[in-house]
């Protein structure tokens, strides 16, 4: 029976020496044949030296990968992390089946460069020894003295029996008196003799009665296997439920088909009402009529719009034509023309411009005027104020640790902060509270002066003096002459500003003296537009209200036209719309109207459209259905069929099978008592041909029945039985004999012939026995040679003759050191493996290793890692090459062929 093949399904690579961060995963490969083809240093070799580390469980030190592998149907898996190391089956934790040693795993890479440079001695002498039977047959004829070489008369044994031949003839002539009883003694011994022979027969044909019991229990039983039907030796005991099984998923499958028989019949009569064409309405359609139906509300919409907006223009210009005048018509007023109507208004607007630009001046100037008439102090003397007073402060109050920049930089603070506070207001007067505050606590504790001069300094100012001579009286009136001095400086602002705005005013006048003049020239122009005076005209107010009157009728009713003509516009496209919209749907709908309909119309094609599609799609669906169950259905039968069929049965039958399942145990029962039946008569058959007497009477015994046998083996007992009796007589006589001698020389002499007699036969049988080993040997290496043609030397010749195309024969070279040869049957001559081209020596190690993993493998069949083996190969024995491995796999061999050559996939592929 062949064993299982153990199938690489994915390998996953996280890292690997060379790849520390692992490789792409390889996932679904082929139970037969898989190329795995990348450039060098792509991570081909390291798979391939991967795979035997994981299976052998080799240097995993520093590999982490993964391993799915099928064996029968059953899940395994392999894990290596970092030297840990672990097989599961089926998700549990197992163990991986026996594998040939791990020494020999290098047999199954066939890699080019170690193919070309191994010699496979190993492999030599394994197949010697294999022709051989499996037995080392030179070690056993040495061992066991088989020799085609006598020994010669000078032996010692010769010798000792010629003294004591003459040493007897000298005991006889003196000792006469006893050749009587000698005479009576020799007859004793030949009846010993033929006694001893008795019992060897009856031994022998004791054997002979065994193996014929034997053979009569053998006989028996096999008569009872025949009245067995013949089909439980191929019955496994599962057909019959796997017969139940097949007919109930038949009867669903068949269910099923009706079922969807039934969906498809439903679907096409819908389709069939829906009343579309049979390929349906085109997308571009749809998509045409959606547009187009779009446009259309559009369009009408648009009129809606349109409709609208023209009442509004119709009132608008009947409200602007009333402001003008109320007897007028819009056919009474011809429209401005363009450019004077827009000349006029920038004149209008330029006129606007200067005249409100002369209104901000002039009142601007007045309310600068109104703010200079605030008396104010003069701002030199409030600056000498405020430097007296802080040079008060700083006589009369010096600060410790502070120098004397830092008050100026107090002062400045402060000129800013009153600054802050008239734009601020409230918010700058309490910053300078608080600078005040600070100067105040600094000030704290010091010492004071009286500061009379700068009292005279202050008074000489002329500016009121301060409430009260003192810090707080002084920083009150500081505070005030700072207010003083900022609003000092924003009168001079104030006048700079003022001067500012009347030159501005001055430089408007030749503008406005222009105006003027344009002014009297439009009157002149449009003085006689009817429903306005003269004096109306000379008013700008007046001239432009009627101005924007007249605009704004003249907008009204340009606006109203636009309006009426986009509306015949849209009316056009309207019809247009219409027309191409029931040129579209002139087979498939009824004509439309308006925008509305058409919407309508478009919504329902489009609904019956995908439900079309939708139920076309489902029949398809259903059709791949019903295919597929038809195909299951079909495969079921066969596999019905084929059951049937392997058990030579008519379909329907399984009852029969039924009524055999119940047999199958007494039978198998039975096959094994025969099976042990056969064994113990081929151990009897074995120990009666073991016999030294089987040979002699070999003829004389096949004749025999059981009968008869038993009756030669009691005659022979009988004769047997008398040994003992036949023993007793002799040692009598031979004490008489010896109570009768004067002394024990003759004995002595006898026994020393018996000796030298014996030794000669065992040396005679020594020789014979010699001689016939070394016969049988020889006979047993011819034999087991044409014996042993089919095994692994011979399926090695035939493949490597089939890889050569008959070129070359296989043979072993056995004297000396064991290799192989090639004979080659062109030029009929044998040659040593350097002597061949590098190409077909791969081919005969190829043959050679191929034919060796069978031999080795007990229990799973493993994977053939092929390395560019085809690289040193022409075309015809490249195929061949491919060839042989591909028988290799249909024998359930999964193969690897790893390459980095393009033309090593397309002779793959040209395969």
């Amino acid at each position: 029976m062949s064993n299982p093949s153990l199938l690489i399904k994915d390998i996953s690579v996280y890292k690997l020496p060379g790849f520390p961060r692992g490789m792409l995963p390889l996932h679904d490969f082929a139970r037969h044949i898989n190329i795995i083809a990348g450039p060098n240093g792509s991570g081909k070799s390291s798979t391939a030296r991967l795979i035997r580390q994981l299976l052998w469980q080799q240097q995993l030190g520093s590999v982490h990968a993964d391993f799915m592998l099928d064996i029968s149907g059953v899940q395994w898996g392999i894990q290596a992390d970092n030297g840990h190391y672990r097989v599961l089956r089926e998700g549990q934790p197992d163990t991986l089946p026996s594998l040939p040693a791990a020494d020999e795993s290098k047999r199954y890479l066939l890699a080019l460069h170690e193919l070309v440079g191994d010699m496979d001695t190993d492999l030599a002498a394994l197949l010697i020894r294999e022709a051989s039977g499996g037995y080392d047959l030179p070690a056993a004829q040495h061992k066991l003295g088989y020799d085609s070489r006598t020994k010669q008369r000078t032996i010692t044994e010769y010798r000792q029996y010629n003294e004591a031949k003459i040493k007897i003839a000298g005991i006889e002539n003196r000792q006469k008196q006893l050749t009587t009883k000698a005479d009576s003694l020799q007859s004793l011994f030949k009846a010993r003799n033929e006694a001893a022979a008795a019992s060897n027969y009856h031994d022998l044909y004791t054997c002979l009665i065994a193996s014929l019991n034997a053979g009569d229990t053998l006989n028996r039983l096999q008569h009872l296997l025949d009245d067995y039907p013949p089909q439980l030796r191929i019955l496994t005991g599962q057909e019959f439920d796997r017969i139940v099984a097949l007919e109930g998923e038949i009867q669903i499958n068949n269910r099923s088909i009706e079922t969807i028989s039934g969906e498809i019949h439903r679907k096409e009569t819908r389709i069939s009402e829906l009343n579309l064409p049979e390929k349906g309405i085109s997308k571009a359609l749809l998509e045409e009529l959606h547009t187009r139906v779009d446009t259309l509300l559009s369009i009408e919409q648009k009129l809606g719009s349109l409709d609208i907006d023209i009442a509004g223009a119709e009132l608008m210009t009947a409200e602007a034509l009333e402001k003008l005048a109320s007897e007028l018509r819009n056919t009474d007023i011809k429209p401005l023309d363009v450019s004077g109507t827009v000349r006029l208004a920038q004149f209008m607007e330029g006129a606007h411009r200067l005249l409100s630009e002369k209104q901000y001046l002039e009142t601007t100037v007045g309310q600068l005027k109104k703010e200079q008439q605030i008396a104010a102090e003069d701002p030199s003397k409030i600056q000498e104020g405020i430097n007296a007073l802080l040079l008060w402060y700083q006589e009369r109050s010096p600060l410790d640790g502070i120098p004397a920049w830092a008050l100026w930089v107090l002062l400045l603070l402060g000129i800013i902060t009153g600054v802050a506070t008239l734009l601020l207001g409230w918010l700058g007067l309490i910053t300078i509270l608080l600078m005040l505050g600070f100067l105040l606590y600094a000030a704290r504790g010091k010492r004071a002066d009286d500061g009379e001069v700068r009292k005279k300094d202050f008074v000489r100012t002329g500016l009121r003096e301060p409430q009260q001579w003192d810090i707080p009286g002084v920083a009150a009136r500081l505070e005030e002459l700072n207010i003083a001095s900022q609003e000092a400086k924003r009168l001079n602002l104030l006048a700079v500003q003022l001067k500012t705005q009347e030159d501005a005013l001055t430089d408007l006048l030749p503008r406005l003296a222009k105006l003027d003049e344009q002014r009297d020239l439009w009157l002149n122009e449009i003085g006689v537009i009817p429903l306005l005076s003269a004096d109306e005209l000379k008013d700008y107010s007046g001239l432009y209200w009627f101005l924007a009157s007249l605009l704004t009728w003249q907008q009204c009713f340009a606006q109203l036209k636009a309006l009426e003509e986009q509306k015949v516009l849209a009316l056009d496209q309207q019809k247009n719309l219409l027309s191409a919209i029931n040129v579209l749907i002139k087979d498939i709908a009824a004509e439309v109207a308006d925008g509305a309909t058409a919407k309508g119309m478009y919504r329902q094609l489009q609904a019956d459209e995908t439900e079309r599609s939708t139920l076309s799609e489902a029949v398809k669906q259903h059709n791949v259905q019903l295919e597929d169950k038809k195909g299951l259905g079909k495969k079921l039968a066969d596999e019905l069929a084929a059951i049937y069929e392997r058990l030579e049965l008519e379909e329907g039958k399984k009852e029969e099978i039924w009524v055999w399942n119940q047999q199958l145990a007494a039978f198998r029962q039975l096959h094994k008592d025969h099976q042990d039946a056969g064994t113990l008569h081929s151990d009897k058959n074995q120990t009666l041909k073991a016999h030294n007497l089987f040979l002699e009477i070999e003829s004389e015994l096949d004749a025999l029945t059981l009968d008869e046998a038993k009756l030669k083996c009691a005659a022979f007992k009988q004769q047997a039985d008398k040994l003992d009796e036949l023993n007793k007589q002799i040692i009598e006589i031979e004490r008489d004999i010896e109570h009768e001698k004067e002394g024990t020389a003759m004995e002595d002499a006898l026994a020393i012939k018996e000796a030298s007699l014996n030794g000669l036969e065992q040396i005679y049988l020594n020789n014979l026995s010699a001689m016939t080993g070394d016969l049988v040997v020889g006979l047993l290496k011819e034999t087991y040679r044409e014996q042993n043609s089919a095994g692994i030397f011979g399926k090695a010749n035939q493949l490597f003759s089939r890889i050569t195309n008959g070129r070359y024969q296989l043979t072993v070279e056995e004297s000396g050191a064991p290799a192989f040869r090639a004979y080659d049957t062109i030029y009929k001559n044998w040659l040593e493996l350097s002597q061949l081209s590098t190409g077909t020596r791969i081919q005969l190690l190829l043959a050679v290793r191929l034919a060796f993993i069978e031999m080795q493998e007990q229990n799973v069949k493993l994977p053939i890692l092929a390395d560019e083996i085809l690289a040193n190969s022409d075309d015809l024995r490249a195929k061949e090459i491919i060839s042989a491995l591909a028988e290799i796999s249909k024998e359930g061999r999964q193969v690897f062929y790893f390459t980095a050559q393009a033309d090593e996939i397309d002779k793959w592929n040209s395969f």
